[in-house]
């Protein structure tokens, strides 16, 4: 998996993409000491209601950002 916020094409146009995890600002912040210029990530709708979980309709939600993936994985890095 690979996860980039900017991209340079073949022909020199670089493209942006949102940071939907925060990971620019908390490498920025590990760099240079703050995130100046770095948009905080936008809030993660996904998460379920108290009460709420996975459902054998809906198997998608039995996953949650939090621990799962590289996001998680990347936390202890950041100390976070």
């Amino acid at each position: 998996m690979v996860y980039f916020t900017a991209v340079v094409d073949e022909t020199g146009k670089v493209s942006t993409y949102s940071d939907v995890y925060g990971l620019d600002r908390k490498l920025a912040t590990a760099l240079f000491g703050n995130a100046t210029g770095f948009p905080q990530p936008p809030p993660d709708t996904s998460k379920q209601p108290q009460g709420g979980g996975a459902s054998a309709s809906n198997p998608a939600n039995s996953r949650t950002a939090s621990g799962n993936g590289i996001a998680g994985s990347l936390g202890g890095f950041f100390e976070d």
